[in-house]
């Protein structure tokens, strides 16, 4: 058996791969929300425009929006990860889920960047902070597009994944 095989359990076919790969990076990604609900102020401070309006609510949905990134997404994507049938169907109900996500937040960081980071505009997030969490969307979105409407294969082959159930 090969290192793959061990790896995996079984041997990855090829077209699947960088989904699966994809789904793991972004899972463990995640975990860079762990101090916005151990320690919101201090990773919110980097943020936003005037640190001086963080609130006991904002604290509150700070941690609310990363515990539904890291104990909500992140499991579903470590579903998707094994070259199961359940796992393999899966994985596109979860690409559909985040990039609709993303179709949310991409427009509305946009608007955020329009307000070009001054406070007087009712800008909350400063430019360089907007277009960092821009950045994290984007690519992962067309990544989504791609492997969802483009090339569907990357999904995987449920039906030779139903022989290794």
């Amino acid at each position: 058996m090969s290192t793959l095989s061990t790896l995996y359990g079984v041997l990855d076919p090829i077209p699947a791969r960088p989904v699966r790969v994809a789904f793991l990076a972004e899972a463990l990604f995640h975990v860079v929300t762990i101090p916005l609900i151990t320690r919101p102020y201090g990773y919110l401070s980097f943020f936003m425009v005037r640190p001086a309006d963080i609130t006991f609510a904002t604290h509150f949905f700070a941690r609310v929006f990363a515990g539904l990134i890291l104990f909500g997404m992140s499991p579903l994507l470590l579903y998707g990860v094994p070259n199961t049938k359940r796992a393999i169907g899966s994985r596109r109900a979860t690409y559909i889920m985040l990039a609709g996500t993303e179709i949310y937040l991409i427009p509305l960081l946009l608007i955020e960047l329009s307000k070009g980071g001054q406070h007087d505009q009712g800008a909350a997030l400063t430019v360089v902070a907007t277009i960092g969490l821009m950045s994290l969307l984007v690519l992962p979105f067309a990544f989504r597009i791609y492997a969802l409407f483009v090339k569907p294969e990357m999904m995987g082959d449920l039906e030779s994944s139903k022989r290794r159930d």
